[in-house]
């Protein structure tokens, strides 16, 4: 069992853990990290979390570099199914990134973090209309304006900077400052993965522009990400025992 703690971290910290206890509680789903209790502590909250063995997407780019093209595309298909089914269920993660992938040792990637999630379908006081909220870097153009307004789309968006970052190490907005990001996602022009990596295939280089459209309805859902990249992975690997090895 793992612990998160907000002691002393003041009152809308606690409420974003409320929140997260909440939204994760209601699936059990094997692509996310199991919450298992919520309770106080002094001054603040608990969280008590399955404990997963492993490393993060970030920390496996940081050590090894780009990933190997199917291996990359096998595990944000993963992440992407898994959104597809929070979606589903009108919850959007709203901070997908490298550091809230988890590989697990044995078993299934899993997303972790669901402090900034947001139910589509219920009002939330814990986001105010103007505010930003998510990972500079990695953030979708309409999540900059508001984080309020930020659907399935800006999920989405994410999908394809994770795995722009995990095919060449490079993250989509990649400005020194956050705030020189936020201009960025907003502006700038999306990276291109043909001229990133070159001898990638044709189809997974369309998927990530389109991914990266600044417009949030010209970009594919995730069940069509998850689909697109799980039949790539199966038309482009050469058979072999577990699949793309990556971890």
């Amino acid at each position: 069992m793992a612990l998160k703690l907000t002691e002393g971290a003041g009152e809308h910290i606690n409420a974003r853990m409320c929140r997260e206890a909440e939204v994760a509680a209601r699936f059990d789903d094997p692509g996310m990290v199991r919450v298992l209790d919520l309770g106080t502590h002094e001054k603040g909250y608990y969280l008590a979390m399955e404990r997963l063995h492993g490393r993060d997407l970030d920390a496996l780019v940081e050590d090894r570099g780009p990933l190997p093209v199917l291996g990359a595309c096998s595990i944000v298909a993963e992440v992407a199914a898994t959104c597809a089914r929070l979606h589903g269920s009108d919850i959007v993660h709203r901070d997908l990134k490298p550091a809230n992938i988890f590989l697990c040792d044995a078993g299934p990637v899993k997303l972790i973090d669901f402090g900034l999630a947001k139910d589509c379908a219920v009002p939330s006081s814990l986001t105010t209309t103007g505010m930003t909220m998510g990972t500079a870097a990695f953030i979708a153009p309409e999540q900059v304006s508001s984080a309020r307004h930020a659907g399935p789309p800006a999920d989405c968006y994410a999908l394809g900077g994770v795995l722009l970052y995990a095919l060449t190490g490079k993250v989509p907005h990649d400005a020194p400052s956050p705030v020189e990001q936020f201009a960025q996602a907003i502006g700038g022009e999306a990276p291109d993965l043909a001229a990133l990596r070159p001898g990638v295939p044709a189809e997974l280089a369309e998927l990530l522009r389109r991914l990266l459209d600044r417009e949030p309805a010209a970009r594919p859902t995730a069940a069509e990400v998850a689909e697109g990249l799980e039949a790539l992975v199966a038309s482009h690997s050469v058979a072999r025992p577990g699949g793309p090895a990556v971890r």
